[in-house]
């Protein structure tokens, strides 16, 4: 998988 997308992903359920 690409650590990006990972990266995007987990940082949007962190803002919450």
């Amino acid at each position: 998988m690409h650590e990006k997308v990972i990266g995007a992903f987990i940082e949007k359920h962190m803002f919450y």
